[in-house]
């Protein structure tokens, strides 16, 4: 009996120590990263047994933008006598990535480990931001087609572009080249007149952009400029309002003796200067006397 106990114990020593009674885990954590610089980190399996067959997988989340496992979770590594998986890479976007490893074994799907990593990639301010060369044409005609290309220098490649097509020219449409990302080309036939403002925004693979504000006028072909308001007279000098005497000069009042001198009352005698009348007596009073009668006569002859 005791014999049987100690072989049982013998037995289970040694099966424990095979590590056939051992839990799959998973040791270590990713590291944090920056981006553009290259980034390599291991995490490995433990409890395993060995001569068995594992495998790794993404079970939930996201890896970094740039980063990949070394046979893209599609086999067994093999790190420092352990079975591990790597990360490596170019990080291509900031931020913190949150997600899941599952490893199990082969034969015994049933038999795993499962961890959640979180990984932290830093901006790297020491990264040259692209820049937008070159401007879009700032006019364009109804009817008459329209190009321009814009280009964009500097980052890392490949870039995108982004615009609102909602707020380009009627009849303009951009084209992104396939194989050269660097280019925008904005063309067609403009069919609307008017002034057209949007944005244009470049992004490289790490997340660095810039961007351009775009300003198009199109017009109808006809000629801006003002038009005289005055169709007849095309001077612009105030005129004369007395259109008789272009002489501004004040009109004498008097239509008819352009001399303002006073006019003499006595439309008979211009001279105004008394005549003197004789004191004598005898034929000079007679002919004082006669006097006045012609003189009356005439003052009556004239009033008829």
């Amino acid at each position: 009996m005791k014999k049987c106990c100690v072989l049982v114990v013998v037995v289970a020593v040694l099966v424990w120590s095979s590590g056939a009674f051992a839990e799959l885990s998973i040791t270590g954590d990713f590291a944090s990263g920056k981006v553009a610089e290259y980034y390599s980190s291991v995490v490995a399996l433990e409890g395993y047994e060995g001569g068995k067959l594992y495998h790794w997988e993404l079970t939930k989340g996201k890896l970094p933008d740039g980063l990949s496992t070394e046979d893209a979770g599609m086999g067994i590594l093999i790190h420092s006598e352990k079975y591990a998986i790597r990360l490596k890479g170019r990080p291509e976007k900031a931020g913190m990535y949150t997600f899941t490893f599952r490893v199990y074994d082969v034969e015994d799907p049933s038999d795993y480990a499962e961890k959640e990593f979180s990984v932290v990639i830093e901006e790297n301010l020491d990264l040259p931001a692209p820049e937008i060369k070159g401007t879009f044409p700032a006019s364009g005609t109804i009817g008459k087609p329209y190009r321009g290309t814009i280009e964009a220098q500097n980052g890392r490649l490949p870039y995108e572009w982004d615009y609102d097509e909602n707020l380009l020219p009627d009849g303009l449409r951009m084209k992104e080249m396939l194989n050269d990302t660097t280019k925008l080309e904005l063309s067609g036939v403009p069919e609307k007149n008017g002034e057209y403002k949007f944005t244009v925004t470049v992004t490289d693979v790490y997340g660095m952009s810039a961007s351009q504000e775009v300003s198009i006028v199109i017009g109808d072909g006809s000629d801006p400029t003002p038009i005289n308001p005055d169709p007849v007279s095309p001077d612009p000098t105030p005129i004369n309002p007395d259109p008789v005497s272009p002489d501004p000069t004040p009109i004498n009042p008097d239509p008819v003796s352009p001399d303002p001198t006073p006019i003499n009352p006595d439309p008979v005698s211009p001279d105004p200067t008394p005549t003197p009348v004789s004191s004598s007596g005898g034929g000079g009073g007679c002919n004082s006397g006669f006097g006045v009668l012609i003189l009356a006569a005439l003052v009556l002859k004239r009033s008829r």
